[in-house]
């Protein structure tokens, strides 16, 4: 994303505050942090989509920050969706990283590949290992899960989900 870093530490800044008074603000994250709006409008972030999903594309409802706490242990493993096995997409995740997110941070892992299975494939989990304001756009049925978290400050993570407007012409 080409956006500063200021602008991405803004981001932890309004959702440490946000976080302090309630568990977490769920779908409402967008009205809370309205400069989030920001991300996907990014040109390069906005062409990755319209690349995946085509020109006519929506933000879903669903805008959830995934909120790792140090010291949790791993997710278990699993696949959003209607486990179609889809090779087209239908439904794209945004994952938007506000923070650098090494390994230890437990950054979200995904088997790739893993949304034409409809059981867990054996697959070894790739930790999305990120610098601040990386968007990582995925196929909404992959595999996926919060890894292990082993450092003592949390990690946050985006979650906005898109469709295309129109039907896959292939």
């Amino acid at each position: 994303v080409g956006l500063s870093d200021d602008f991405h530490a803004s981001v932890c800044r309004q959702l440490d505050e946000i976080l302090e008074s309630e568990a977490n603000p769920g779908n409402n994250v967008l009205p809370r942090i309205p400069e989030l709006s920001l991300v996907y409008e990014d040109d390069v972030v906005a062409g990755a989509l319209q690349s995946v999903l085509g020109p006519d594309y929506e933000m879903e409802d669903h805008r959830f920050p995934h909120v790792n706490r140090p010291q949790t242990e791993p997710q278990k493993i699993h696949k959003d969706g209607a486990f179609r096995g889809e090779h087209r997409m239908r439904r794209a995740f945004g994952f938007y990283y506000p923070q650098t997110t090494p390994e230890t941070l437990g950054p979200t892992g995904v088997l790739p590949g893993s949304h034409y299975f409809n059981e867990q494939p054996d697959t070894p989990v790739l930790p999305l290992v990120a610098e601040a304001g990386v968007v990582v756009i995925a196929h909404y049925e992959i595999w996926h899960r919060a890894p292990a978290h082993q450092q003592d400050r949390r990690r946050d993570m985006m979650n906005f989900q898109f469709t295309p407007q129109l039907a896959p012409a292939s």
